[in-house]
């Protein structure tokens, strides 16, 4: 039986500058998952406890670990984010964070419009209030299909997005 061949420090460097950079670095591409109903933990939490409505009126830092903070922009990646909600609603409020998960596709396009636009979708699931309160939630990114529209300059595996985006409860996972 043979073992699997030890990663070089060079091809960690090659990972993390692609990383870093958002060059389009091949990986393995992680596809969403399906559409489904929210926990039913989240929905009580969101539209009981914290009396979130489905209406726009939320609006989120997508990531707060983004480097660049006086940006109007960033450049995301697939995988986890903690995004600070900077306009709350009901007994949601501000600075609030957000814990979820980035999709940058292929295959993820905006549904508003007519004509096929690249997307991301984002997901978060956990909130965690000011005063340390956890409390489980459906949110995504943008409206209600949870996709945000790619901006220029976007590269596969790294997304141009506005810093600063609506956040919208559902009560099922586009």
């Amino acid at each position: 039986m043979s073992t699997p061949a030890r990663s070089t420090p060079s091809s960690f460097l090659a990972a993390w500058l692609c990383a870093v950079a958002g060059l389009g670095c091949p990986a393995a591409q992680v596809r969403p998952p399906e559409p489904a109903d929210c926990p039913k933990e989240a929905t009580k939490a969101m539209f009981e406890e914290l009396m979130v409505q489905t209406a726009p009126g939320l609006w989120a830092v997508v990531d707060i670990n983004q480097p660049g903070e006086f940006s109007d922009v960033g450049v995301y990646q697939d995988g986890p984010l903690i995004g600070r909600l900077v306009q709350s609603a009901g007994n949601l409020p501000e600075g609030t964070l957000l814990h979820g998960h980035l999709w940058t596709g292929p295959g993820i396009y905006d549904r508003d419009t007519k004509e096929e636009r690249e997307a991301v979708l984002g997901r978060y699931t956990l909130a965690i209030l000011p005063d340390g309160q956890k409390r489980p939630v459906c949110l995504v990114l943008g409206g209600h299909d949870g996709r945000v529209a790619k901006g220029a300059g976007s590269k596969p595996g790294a997304a141009v997005l506005a810093r600063e985006l609506p956040v919208s409860p559902v009560w099922r996972w586009p």
